[in-house]
């Protein structure tokens, strides 16, 4: 029911097939029997006798559930509850040691028949699938550092024009900026996630899990490449990092907003965000207005 019928010993076919639509009916049966979608047994690993088998679900990585991404073991595991309150054991659970994979680890020491309608559930769940957008999100790396400090200063520019001093914003350039982030990178390798399509950065977002006088978490900055405005990349990488927070124990986060950027301010309420208070800020040798949002990350 993982590989399909179609890979097990001919001896075994029929019976198989009898048990499973006895079980299922004939209709659902003939569909379940092909195999799982996207899923099969990690290399090498596959069950040969005992209690428990390993999946391999790092297909399902980026797909998509009524709009909302498949990236981490959490998300699997909401994703298979919410669809068919189907449970069981995570890769960090078992001490997978591929970060990079999705896998779980499933009892088959069940009755026969509560086995087979799990499996069913399973193939109905990944059935309700979509596919995955062209990039994926991920922790940055010092290789993504020149392409984000051209998405800041680029992103800069675009958004801030008439907004902030056109003497500061010509100030900006991309060596500079470069060199920042460079050498700031293992102070903040671990608060930045990226949307990559192949090599090429579209946007990133920086978080800190501080607390501060207003939540006890920050998303300092988001930007995406201005030719990629308007494609959901802002929203997934928002979401990635409310979701990292939560699993760091966070309850809530703080986002700074310039008053005057209207898109950004339209953007943040749009994802549930509160306008709390206000400060000015300084940048360059000018103060700007900047709007607080209040978020609730259980919410979210």
């Amino acid at each position: 029911m993982v590989s399909g019928i179609d890979t097990v010993d001919v001896n075994l076919k029929s019976a198989i097939e009898n048990e499973v639509t006895e079980i299922l009916g004939a209709e659902v049966s003939n569909e379940v029997l092909n195999g799982l979608p996207y899923v099969d047994f990690p290399e090498n690993l596959e069950p040969e006798s005992g209690f428990f088998a390993i999946l391999d679900f790092t297909k399902l990585k980026g797909m998509k559930y009524k709009g909302k991404p498949i990236y981490t073991e959490e998300d699997l595991l909401q994703f298979f509850y919410r669809t068919s309150r189907i449970r069981f054991l995570i890769g960090q659970s078992i001490s997978w040691p591929y970060k990079d994979e999705l896998v779980g680890r499933i009892s088959f020491s069940v009755d026969k028949p509560k086995l087979v309608k799990a499996f069913s559930n399973m193939y109905k769940a990944l059935k309700l699938l979509t596919p995955k957008d062209e990039y994926i999100i991920r922790k940055n790396e010092l290789k993504d550092q020149e392409q984000m400090a051209h998405i800041k200063v680029d992103g800069w520019k675009n958004a801030y024009d008439s907004i902030i001093s056109s003497m500061y914003l010509n100030s900006l350039n991309y060596e500079q900026q470069t060199e920042r982030y460079i050498s700031s990178f293992d102070e903040y390798k671990d608060l930045v996630f990226v949307a990559v399509n192949g090599d090429e950065v579209l946007g990133y977002s920086c978080f800190d899990p501080t607390s501060n006088d207003i939540a006890d978490s920050e998303l300092v900055s988001l930007y995406i490449k201005p030719s990629e405005i308007g494609k959901g990349i802002g929203t997934s990488l928002f979401r990635e990092t409310c979701k990292e927070l939560l699993q760091l124990g966070k309850k809530n986060m703080v986002v700074w907003c310039l008053a005057d950027n209207h898109n950004a301010i339209s953007f943040y309420e749009k994802l549930g965000g509160k306008k709390v208070t206000t400060k000015l800020a300084q940048i360059g040798s000018d103060f700007y207005f900047e709007y607080g949002f209040y978020f609730d990350l259980q919410n979210i």
